[in-house]
């Protein structure tokens, strides 16, 4: 598990050790649901604020494009009615196995992601070996 507490974390996630699942982020960073006439934020299994999780960006490749989630992306989901946008899909939705991914933190939180092997100068943390 990954401590995660810089302004710009570049790493893989998933390692060569251990079965690996997707991380789903919006059930671990937050989402939004709409009730009653307004949009309230669900926080995710890291238990982070709204103000904390509006804060944070997640960048990975997928097909060959640069792709994003953030809390904004999760809202952007619902029409100004509520009701969800006809094949509207969040652009990045989980780190899955094997991919690098790009997590701006400007708030230097300390997110714990399980299966999240973060580059460094000098660390061989999560090198896979032939």
């Amino acid at each position: 598990m990954a401590i995660i507490n810089t302004r710009n974390s570049i790493g893989w996630y998933g390692n060569s050790s251990s079965s690996c699942a997707s991380f789903d982020l919006a059930s671990q960073i937050g989402t939004f649901s709409y009730e009653n006439g307004t949009f309230a934020f669900v926080p995710g299994s890291l238990g982070l604020s709204l103000f904390e999780a509006k804060s944070l960006v997640v960048f990975g490749m997928e097909n060959g494009e640069v792709k994003s989630w953030t809390l904004d992306s999760e809202k952007a989901k619902y029409e100004k009615s509520g009701s969800l946008k006809s094949g509207y899909s969040v652009p990045l939705s989980e780190l899955e196995c094997g991919k690098i991914y790009l997590i701006q933190n400007p708030r230097n939180l300390q997110l714990m992601i399980p299966n999240f092997i973060p580059s460094s100068v000098d660390v061989d943390m999560g090198k896979v070996v032939a």
